[in-house]
């Protein structure tokens, strides 16, 4: 769960950066949100994100798992 959250703030932040490199920032800032509330929906849509691929990475690896260990590979 660290990891999910350590990438997310890492994606923000490169987000963020893209955005300002990009120039197109300036449509966030002149919108009447107030700059803490633009930040915490990057949060969270990073960390929503990042839980939806653990997920599905999780499932995939179980999968892979179970079908390596019934045919008996690697014995």
């Amino acid at each position: 769960m660290i990891s999910i959250i350590n990438n997310s703030y890492y994606n923000v932040a490169s987000s963020l950066f893209k955005a300002k490199f990009n120039r197109s920032i300036k449509e966030l800032l002149i919108t009447p949100i107030p700059s803490n509330i633009i930040i915490l929906e990057y949060i969270r849509g990073d960390i929503l994100r990042n839980i939806i691929i653990y997920i599905i990475l999780t499932i995939i690896s179980t999968f892979l798992y179970l079908y390596i260990y019934i045919n008996g590979y690697f014995l």
